[in-house]
């Protein structure tokens, strides 16, 4: 089920894609807190603004490793954390702090996961339950603090682009995507499935109790790209849609 979050005339609502018909039927309230009833109302995509999908309850979880290194130990997670003000939806610009001090950010295509509700040392058997879907999420950072000040380097506003679509069922197998960064870009591939993703989800419930909302960042799918003042970053997937973002001074 996709899953968008619009700005419209009476503020931000949810609605659900009916695929066939390509129109978001609107929701009563927040699906993640009261199910999926509908409102009656629905939406062409071109009648409304696409805002971040998911907004944390407290945070998001990440770790300096790629996608595929599944088998670190605990000290080779490199856990940060960003608050929920670091995430922004598509369109939104990315702002480079002050600090950054004209090196550029680095940004990293990553697959997020939203947290379905309160929960503290998940086991991994248990990892797919703790899950309510799936959105794409631009990493960036400041690389130069990364060591020695992680909040820095990781935990601005605007850190944590996110959306445009929350997939609450996304299948296991390849996962294809395009990422763009300034004139810097590649496609890739990746296999996905929940297996790949039960360590990161049950670390992250031990470093901190997980609320309904949290994301968690699971991993870089590629390599990392720098980018600059007036540069845009473009992070596509066919079931996850396009994340599109400026950067800005």
């Amino acid at each position: 089920m996709k899953i968008a979050r619009f700005s419209i005339n009476d503020g931000a609502r949810f609605g659900v894609l009916n695929e066939e018909t390509g129109r978001y039927h609107l929701l009563n309230a927040d699906p993640l807190y009261s199910g999926f009833e509908q409102s009656g109302q629905v939406i062409a995509p071109s009648e409304a603004h696409f805002v971040a999908p998911m907004l944390p309850r407290s945070k998001v979880i990440g770790f300096q490793s790629a996608f595929s290194e599944s088998d670190l130990t605990e000290s080779g997670f490199g856990a940060y954390f960003k608050p929920n003000t670091s995430v922004v939806g598509t369109d939104v610009p990315v702002s480079m702090p002050n600090w950054a001090k004209g090196q550029g950010l680095s940004v990293t295509p990553q697959l997020g996961l939203v947290v379905s509700r309160l929960c503290k040392d998940v086991p991994e058997s248990m990892a797919a339950d703790v899950i309510f879907g799936y959105l794409l999420v631009t990493d960036v950072s400041v690389p130069e603090l990364a060591a020695q000040d992680p909040v820095q380097a990781f935990g601005f506003d605007t850190s944590c682009p996110s959306g445009p679509i929350l997939e609450t069922g996304l299948p296991s197998g390849e996962f294809a995507f395009a990422f763009d960064a300034g004139e810097n870009g590649y496609d890739g591939v990746i296999h996905f499935d929940l297996q790949s993703l039960a360590r990161r989800i049950a670390f992250a419930s031990q470093v901190a109790t997980l609320l309904p909302g949290d994301i968690i960042l699971t991993g870089a799918l590629g390599e990392k790209l720098r980018v600059q003042d007036g540069d845009e970053i473009v992070f596509e997937n066919t079931a996850l849609g396009v994340l599109r973002n400026p950067v800005l001074k």
